[in-house]
Order: C-alpha cells, then structure tokens, then sequence
C-alpha cells in the first residue's frame, strides 16, 4: 500500500476502471430524495469535494424552506381569520343598527367582548 498510483486520477475514472490505491480516491452511494434511488460514485476526493459541499448546503437549506413555506402559509391563514373576523364584526353592527331602529330601541343592544 505504497500509494504508488497516487495523484494520478485521470487513470481512474469511475467504478469500471482498475483499482487506485491513492488516499483520496473516494467511493460514495448517493441517494436521491425524490426517487430514492441510489447511485455509487467513485473518485477523486478533490473532485468530489466542491459537489459534496453544494449538496451539503442544499441539504441544510431545505428544512429551512420547508419552515418559510409553513410560515407563509400561517401568516396568510391568519390574515383571512382577521379578515373574516372584521367582516362579522361589521354585520353584527349593521343587523344591530338595523334591529334597534325597528324596534324603537326597546330590544337586543350591541355588547363588544
């Protein structure tokens, strides 16, 4: 284990060519998250590096979007209940007004909680 092929990657491209025993010469199984197939890569670790970062920063980054994507969801939710809420409000006093001047002011008066 001499690493007598080491540093010369452009004789080992991929999983079919013959065995390289430099240090970083790296084999991964990657799996994809949609689809949940695997797919096993092999090479230099210095290649690999750059892509192994970005999918490190993907992965992190997703249940982040996944927290906005509710956030956003709540928020409009939210502002539909307020909405709502004041649309009540608002008939109640209509139906209120209407009611007191039918009756000459005699029957149910508006109470706010």
């Amino acid at each position: 284990m001499g690493f007598k092929k080491a540093w010369k990657c452009q004789q080992y491209q991929g999983m079919n060519g013959p065995a390289c025993d430099c240090p970083a010469w790296t084999s991964l199984t990657k799996t994809n998250v949609q689809t949940a197939e695997e797919k096993t890569e092999a090479d230099c670790l210095y290649k690999m590096l750059p892509h192994l970062m970005v999918d490190v920063i993907r992965t992190s980054n997703r249940p982040y979007a996944a927290l906005l994507e509710i956030r956003n969801q709540e928020s409009r939710k939210t502002a539909a209940l307020e909405a709502l809420a004041a649309a009540v409000k608002d008939e109640k006093l209509r139906l209120a007004h209407h009611v007191d001047i039918q009756s000459g002011g005699n029957s149910w008066q508006e109470r706010d909680n």
